[in-house]
């Protein structure tokens, strides 16, 4: 073998090893397994990596998928013959600015246990609405455009890993679907229907004070719908995060 070829063929395995090892991109904080504030250490490195996950990450072969803006399931309420609605088309914006505000870490078990504060999200779509004001007056609304605020809201969140084996002999992990418990008594929460009594003032006033006072309807609705769709995002993030790259790589001695 001359001296080109054997250039030419040291080239490839130093091509190949970081490719097949997967190196993270130099964005990603690295954490230490030994590291006895590693819970810290993860929370750094989300935060680091936030603005990119809000919109994604596109960067060769390390692909992230956005996690706004996020489509909600339609809904349909359902509370009697004086209060049905539904809403559907609905999109909501401002996950991608949570905080992580406590984090338990348990590395042998793969368990990441943390809390996050959801600051702002605000919801838009469009509602369709039959309901009886003091039991007596109709109201009946087709496709109105509506806009919903919710503030400082908590959640709980669990994300469980599990090790495995890979082609090169080599431990990877792989997340479980994670579970996110959007706690309803944290936050407030506001809605917005336009055109609901846009032709009179006074069923206005006493039509807002009744969506008020029966908004939580609407929010018990969303709620599931959003954590679903929170742990399908986060979810996907974390595992196209970490499948190219060893646990030793991810956290190293």
């Amino acid at each position: 073998m001359n001296q080109l070829n054997i250039c030419i063929f040291a080239l490839l395995i130093v091509v190949f090893s970081d490719f097949s090892q997967g190196k993270l991109p130099s964005y990603i904080k690295i954490c230490n397994r030994n590291d006895p504030n590693i819970a810290k250490c993860i929370t750094e490195s989300v935060k680091n990596l936030q603005p990119r996950l809000a919109t994604g990450i596109n960067d060769g072969d390390f692909k992230v998928p956005p996690l706004e803006p996020i489509k909600v399931d339609n809904i349909h309420i359902d509370r009697g013959p004086n209060f049905q609605a539904q809403v559907k088309n609905v999109i909501t914006r401002g996950a991608g600015k949570f905080v992580i505000e406590k984090m338990k870490v348990n590395l042998n078990d793969l368990i990441f246990d943390f809390q996050i504060l959801l600051p702002k999200l605000e919801y838009k779509g469009k509602y369709s609405i039959n309901i009886k004001i003091i039991n007596v007056v109709p109201i009946i609304v087709n496709d109105k455009e509506f806009i919903g605020w919710a503030h400082n809201f908590r959640a709980r969140v669990r994300l469980t890993g599990k090790k495995y084996t890979g082609p090169d002999g080599r431990t990877y992990i792989h997340f479980l679907p994670i579970q996110i418990k959007i706690l309803a008594d944290t936050g407030n929460f506001d809605i917005l229907l336009t055109d609901l009594f846009e032709n009179s003032p006074t069923l206005e006033a006493i039509g807002k004070i009744f969506i008020a006072e029966n908004k939580h309807y609407f929010l018990n609705e969303v709620i599931p719908s959003l954590e679903k769709n929170l742990s399908k995002h986060f979810t996907e993030a974390s595992n196209e995060i970490v499948k190219r790259s060893s646990f030793d790589e991810l956290f190293p001695n």
